[in-house]
């Protein structure tokens, strides 16, 4: 609201950042503890609480971003900096107020202590700047006038709670009133009412559409006027009073009268009939100046605001959109027009692993975002303001991977001092350490949930990290960045590849440990067959390995997941020179069209397995077409599967060799 941002001086461009710090600090609901208690709420405490949210931003504030000390059991969000750390200052303003009134409007009181209360608190969070604000302003305090003089006829002085004074005001606010202001400026919006026709130089009829006006009267069952021979001459009927209302608006006009209809179907483009009021006119406007004069009269404009038809030389049409004129502004291709001059082929630029994988995962996603600049999400996948009360498999592995990556560090330099013992002994207080900060950021939940959490995630990663710590005991020397770089003719790989490792005992022989958060293997449904691997969990490693081995340097893997650990074999050189040029050549025409491949369908396809399920999902798993890009171009599988897609060949090509 415009009047409360002028207030606090909130900017309405500092409003979306704002948003931002108050999602990053964890502002889930309630403004203290205190007002949680009044709700009946108060075991939850203060954590995820606005004023618990706002000491976080300001300390984070005081810290700089490289603080990381914690103060009273308060986690910083360092977030907060730079000239736009007034909008926590306004923030914090803002929330003094509301913990003031929440207290304050706690109490009953009679309708003269709320009508006191109400203006007070209007006077104190908002500052009127435009006409329209202060006709708001003026409405509710009119309202208020009138409450307490419906009030004093009554003789009523009984003390209310919020709810009951705060319903009375609001509904004197909304109670429709002939009284109220018709012609408030120079233009005015309103329905059709009996007596209230006065002449404007201009009446626009908007919606007169066949079936919307006249408007249809619903029949009730215990109205006896409706039932057949019941009606007499004088009864109210809504129909005649529809084609009243409408001659007065027509004898209301003085220069212009505009009549609007949907003449076409937005679905079919079939004809659609106007109103039968609106085709009576025009019958009377035929009949009295010929078609002629009727045809003249219509403007039949077209159904998209950036037609051809708006920009056309001499059209008598027009349009307020500009914005649309561009991409008209161009000269249509002919036989007169001049060929265009002839342009030096861009080079190719170079291509990262990162790109490549991100590609592989979702190549329809990753078309729109690099050639069209347009990034489809769910609409429902929005910042919530709800509270944890348990995690999730996403919030688990954004939490293991913040885990993954802020141990490491400290692991290794334990390792590099000493044997991997000491490592292994000081890891369940790093962990623990690190999933108290989390509950004191508030990233996990409250209560007896968050306790189970915190023992699932401390059982999950010290597991996962005790067979990390073992790997890296196994290969201790640790190598420097190798570069990679495969020469490509449309797509050249140009990148480096860091956490190679070597053993002293195996002079030449390489091997890379890695770590991950995700879960990198199906459980099998029988005891007797061993787990599967998820294969496109070694998107990265399979890549990486790929064109380190097609330069000739061969090296092995030990991936460590949520689950499982998984050990691959240096892949042979030839063949990972020829299957990241197949890689590398799919990519590039994938740049020029969006390719009929999604990961889980491909993977499906080259191991045999339900291609249905992996691409629509179902009430177990998830499927590709949960993907808003691949939803718009392929809405079934029968889309990708038609004739001339070559998803087949494309899925063996992509995808056969990680398999």
């Amino acid at each position: 609201m415009p009047a409360l941002r002028q207030r606090f001086g909130l900017p309405e461009d500092g409003l979306f950042r704002l948003h931002a710090w108050m999602e990053g600090a964890a502002w889930r609901w309630g403004l203290d503890a205190t007002h949680r208690a009044s709700l009946g709420l108060g075991a939850s405490g203060d954590t995820t609480s606005g004023l618990w949210a706002l000491r976080r931003m300001l300390l984070g504030f005081m810290n700089g971003p490289r603080g990381e000390s914690e103060f009273a059991g308060i986690a910083p969000y360092d977030e907060v900096g730079g000239l736009d750390a007034e909008l926590a200052g306004s923030l914090a303003l803002l929330l003094e107020r509301l913990l003031h009134w929440a207290q304050a409007l706690a109490t009953p009181a009679s309708p003269t202590g709320w009508a006191e209360r109400f203006r007070a608190l209007l006077a104190d969070l908002l500052l009127a700047q435009s006409d329209d604000e202060r006709q708001t302003l003026a409405a509710l305090d009119k309202a208020l006038g009138t409450w307490l003089a419906h009030s004093a006829d009554a003789q009523f002085t009984t003390e209310l709670p919020l709810d009951v004074a705060r319903e009375a005001w609001l509904n004197a606010v909304d109670e429709p009133s002939v009284n109220k202001r018709f012609k408030a400026g120079g233009l005015t919006f309103c329905t059709l009412m009996p007596m209230r026709a006065i002449p404007f130089e201009v009446v626009a009829l908007l919606g007169m559409n066949e079936g919307d006006y006249p408007r249809r009267a619903p029949r009730n069952d215990f109205d006896l006027l409706a039932l057949p021979g019941m009606a007499r001459p004088g009864d109210r009927s809504r129909r005649d009073d529809d084609r009243q209302l409408m001659l007065d608006a027509l004898l209301a006009a003085r220069r212009v009268l505009y009549v609007s209809w949907a003449g076409f179907s937005p679905r079919n483009n079939s004809e659609q009939p106007p109103s039968v009021l609106v085709a009576q006119l025009r019958d009377y406007l035929a009949s009295s100046w010929g078609e002629t004069a009727l045809h003249a009269r219509t403007v039949d404009h077209p159904l998209q605001p950036f037609s051809r038809r708006y920009f056309e030389q001499g059209s008598t049409l027009h349009t307020w959109a500009a914005e649309w004129r561009g991409a008209h502004d161009t000269a249509p291709a002919g036989a007169d027009a001049p060929p265009p001059p002839p342009q030096a082929p861009e080079a190719a630029q170079p291509l990262t692993v990162k790109d490549l994988v991100r590609w592989l995962k979702n190549p329809v996603a990753e078309h729109l975002r690099r050639k069209l600049q347009v990034v489809l999400r769910d609409p429902q996948d929005s910042a919530g303001d709800d509270e944890v009360f348990a995690l999730d498999g996403l919030s688990h592995w954004a939490l293991g991977d913040a885990a993954l990556q802020q141990l490491q560090a400290p692991l290794l330099a334990l390792c590099r001092e000493g044997d991997s013992s000491a490592a292994q002994a000081h890891l369940p207080a790093l962990m623990n350490a690190l999933v108290q900060r989390w509950a004191r950021s508030g990233q996990l939940p409250l209560g007896a949930p968050g306790e189970l959490g915190l023992a699932r995630l401390r059982a999950t990663w010290q597991h996962t990290l005790h067979t990390w710590l073992q790997a890296v005991q196994a290969w201790p020397t640790v190598l420097g960045p190798v570069a990679l770089h495969h020469a490509h003719e449309q797509a050249p790989l140009d990148d480096w590849l860091t956490g190679l490792r070597s053993e002293p005992r195996s002079p030449g022989a390489t091997h890379w440990v890695e770590l991950t958060a995700s879960k990198v293997a199906v459980p099998s449904k029988s005891f007797k067959q061993p787990d599967r691997v998820r294969p496109e969990k070694l998107l990265n490693a399979w890549v990486s390995l790929t064109a380190l081995a097609a330069q000739g340097q061969l090296a092995g893997l030990t991936l460590c997941g949520a689950d499982a650990t998984v050990r691959l074999e240096a892949p042979d050189a030839d063949s990972a020179r020829e299957v990241l040029s197949h890689l590398l050549s799919t990519w590039a025409l994938g740049q020029t069209q969006p390719l009929p491949l999604t990961l889980r369908a491909a993977l499906a396809q080259v191991q045999d397995d339900n291609v249905q399920v992996a691409f629509e999902g179902n009430e177990r798993q998830a499927g590709d077409l949960e993907h808003p890009g691949v939803a718009r171009l392929y809405p079934d599988l029968d889309a990708l599967l038609a004739p001339g897609q070559l998803f087949e060949d494309l899925a063996e090509l992509v995808y056969g060799s990680n398999t």
